[in-house]
């Protein structure tokens, strides 16, 4: 039944099963695994590994079984250890190797992640998101030029999974390719034309790298109109309006940004500058204040410090 999607009828069938049966190990874990995949019962499942574990200690597949659903409630150490036991029992389970590494990645041990996703991409050459966790753990670490190569690894075995390509364009922007990163958030728009991230991003690279206000302005925009809530959009937006002598619409999106994000020191710090050029000094210094309180303290000082000795004195 379960085969058919009927999950809770499985269910009853498996508890009968135990009754006539109740040291048979594959059964807890057939049980823990609908639980845990199929109705979400994650403490469920975790409790019919544990039991299947009981009945047989070398059952490799229940240790991973179980660490991914420790892993779903946030028990990463208690994840790890299971994929450890795992592979203990069978150390050339790949998927247990990619479970670590991918684990690992999120508590932020890249080393280790590294380590352990060169052996499951050793033991399953065609493992997507083998490639995928690696090429991430590269970028964290730096490694940009590793993370890339990965990364196009990744679209040569599916080139359907175009969120690739925002990786490759931070990778290349990180790199200072800046027309391979305009290229890969191009791909995207390409495909996918309602991706407002990749407007985002093109419209920063084309800000940053090649000081093309209109063209940035315009992503900026069609990043607005696809997500009219998010704030880092404006913020940027606001920027590009400030170099173009918009002082006005600039303090619109900065405003605009706050009131989405009130905790968002960069807004406060750039609408601080522009309050500070339409000489409102007051709301200037409340601004940096903010930023100071919600951000970098030191950058806020240094903005003071350069042309608001009057504002300094009230830090």
């Amino acid at each position: 039944m379960a085969e058919n999607g009927d999950f809770q009828p499985a269910i009853s069938e498996f508890n009968q099963a135990l009754q006539l049966s109740p040291d048979n190990p594959l059964i807890y874990f057939n049980r823990g695994t609908i639980k845990g995949q199929a109705l979400n019962d994650i403490n469920g499942a975790i409790s019919d590994f544990t039991k299947a574990i009981q009945l047989n200690p070398s059952y490799a597949i229940a240790y991973n079984n179980r660490g991914n659903a420790r892993k779903q409630i946030g028990d990463y150490l208690g994840a790890l250890s299971d994929y450890k036991k795992a592979l203990f029992y069978q150390p050339n389970y790949a998927r247990a190797h990619y479970n670590s590494g991918a684990t690992n990645n999120i508590l932020g041990n890249y080393k280790l992640a590294i380590k352990s996703l060169n052996k499951a991409i050793e033991l399953n050459p065609k493992s997507v998101y083998s490639y995928q966790d690696r090429g991430n753990a590269y970028y964290l670490t730096g490694k940009y030029r590793f993370a890339i190569l990965d990364y196009q690894k990744v679209i040569a075995l599916n080139p359907q999974i175009l969120d690739i390509y925002h990786n490759i364009g931070s990778a290349k922007n990180q790199l200072e390719d800046y027309s391979g990163a305009i290229a890969a958030f191009n791909k995207i728009i390409e495909v996918s034309p309602k991706d407002s991230v990749a407007y985002y991003n093109r419209g920063s690279v084309r800000n940053f790298a090649f000081n093309d206000w209109k063209g940035a302005l315009a992503d900026f925009n069609m990043a607005i109109s696809l997500d009219p809530n998010y704030s880092r959009a404006y913020n940027n937006r606001g920027n590009i309006k400030k170099q173009l002598g918009d002082l006005t619409g600039a303090i619109a999106d900065f405003d605009r940004a706050i009131s989405l994000d009130p905790n968002y020191a960069l807004a406060y710090y750039n609408r601080g500058i522009v309050r500070e050029e339409l000489g409102q000094k007051a709301l200037a210094c409340s601004d940096y204040e903010k930023a100071a309180e919600f951000g970098s303290r030191t950058i806020a000082i240094e903005v003071m410090e350069e042309s608001s000795v009057w504002c300094q004195q009230q830090l």
